[in-house]
């Protein structure tokens, strides 16, 4: 599951309370967030703020961006275990609704 998001992005702070609801609830579920920002100390202070514990990656060249047609924040976009897309949501998203998706595409709770 990648979750695109920014330190600056007003939804995307509530947003990471229901990340981390479904990264607990199915912790078999590769999840990481990617930002296109550069400064790595905003990033690090959001996710110490916001209780961040899975991978965070840089991109500000926006390859995976641009890839994954992130053109809003926060997106979400869950695949399959073949890497095929199943699911994709811009804006905020509850965690029962994401943990649907999840499920759809084959995860299984702890």
């Amino acid at each position: 599951m990648l979750d695109f998001f920014a330190t600056w992005c007003a939804p995307c702070k509530p947003q990471m309370k229901h990340l981390r609801s479904v990264h607990e609830q199915y912790p078999g579920v590769h999840l990481v967030s990617i930002t296109s920002e550069r400064d790595e100390g905003a990033i690090r202070s959001f996710w110490r703020e916001y209780d961040g514990t899975w991978p965070v990656a840089l991109d500000p060249e926006l390859k995976a961006t641009s890839k994954y047609g992130a053109d809003s924040l926060p997106t979400m976009v869950v695949t399959d275990p073949e890497g095929s897309e199943t699911w994709r949501h811009r804006g905020l998203s509850a965690a029962d609704t994401i943990a649907t998706k999840l499920e759809a595409a084959g995860a299984t709770t702890a």
